[in-house]
């Protein structure tokens, strides 16, 4: 469950500015994204609306899609002023975001910066199901149930925005204090190599579900994706040695985020969508 009930008119009580029109920007929101196209064109897609922004998930992830489609009107916001530019040929600053909401919860919807609109992503080895559905190619960059008027920078709860991160599995064995024993055991089980650096890239946390919202991963669902063998995987509660390959993905997912989006008050159970055998005996 979230954490912190929070909806769009909370949003619009505490927001700086909220927009439901390309044409109600202001002229700083309009000059930083067209004329310098330095932050996600949160506008056009604003103009386009919502049919055209989730086609793809609603083909892929239908009950989702068809969630999101029936909900409320997109919205641009920003918790702050934009900040004009220090000198002429300089692009104003600050931060603009797509929102809508969702029987009374506001969820953002990430779009994607114009740095990686195009270019290969952490998310190009999802299976193709996800990768479009959440991560569809200069459109849609993951989704985040929103708890305040600035974002979660982790983007957890939903499927992460690749601008906010997805934890390698280096990290996950500090957060979870995991031996050099166990580490290695995940490691040999999954048959993963070192980079240079000595990190691990290729297994990444792209869904975090805490109930608590805080750091105690006692009650979690964490789904990696194993990019080498493109194939999704899931671990219960910070425990390694529950991590399964999680076969239907497709229905887990979809029905795991309208369940999330939704606040419904008991776990969702990812159990009859998972592989028999665990990885790691």
């Amino acid at each position: 469950m979230m954490s912190k009930y929070f909806s769009a008119q909370k949003y619009r009580q505490r927001a700086y500015s909220v927009w439901f029109k390309p044409e109600d920007a202001s002229v700083l929101a309009k000059s930083m994204i067209y004329d310098f196209g330095k932050e996600p064109d949160v506008l056009s897609v604003l103009d386009n609306g919502k049919e055209w922004l989730f086609s793809e998930l609603t083909r892929f992830q239908p009950l989702t899609g068809k969630l999101l489609q029936e909900s409320g009107e997109l919205f641009v916001g920003g918790a702050y002023p934009l900040r004009p530019p220090n000198k002429n040929g300089l692009s104003p600053k600050g931060k603009l975001y797509l929102y809508l909401e969702v029987h009374g919860q506001l969820v953002q919807v990430g779009v994607p910066r114009p740095s990686i609109m195009r270019r290969q992503t952490m998310a190009d080895d999802l299976p193709v199901e996800i990768r479009e559905a959440y991560y569809r190619k200069g459109v849609m960059d993951g989704l985040v149930l929103s708890d305040d008027v600035i974002p979660q920078p982790s983007g957890r709860f939903l499927p992460i925005p690749i601008a906010s991160g997805w934890a390698i599995i280096n990290h996950w064995a500090e957060w979870l204090n995991l031996t050099e024993y166990e580490f290695r055991g995940v490691i040999d089980a999954l048959d993963l190599q070192r980079d240079t650096d000595g990190n691990i890239y290729d297994l990444r946390s792209f869904l975090v579900h805490v109930p608590t919202g805080g750091y105690d991963y006692s009650e979690s669902d964490i789904l990696f994706l194993d990019k080498t063998k493109h194939r999704i995987i899931h671990m219960k509660n910070g425990d390694i040695s529950t991590m399964r390959v999680l076969e239907n993905y497709v229905d887990a997912i979809d029905k795991y985020c309208v369940h999330t989006i939704l606040g419904k008050p008991d776990r969702f159970d990812f159990e009859p969508y998972l592989a028999q055998e665990k990885i790691i005996s």
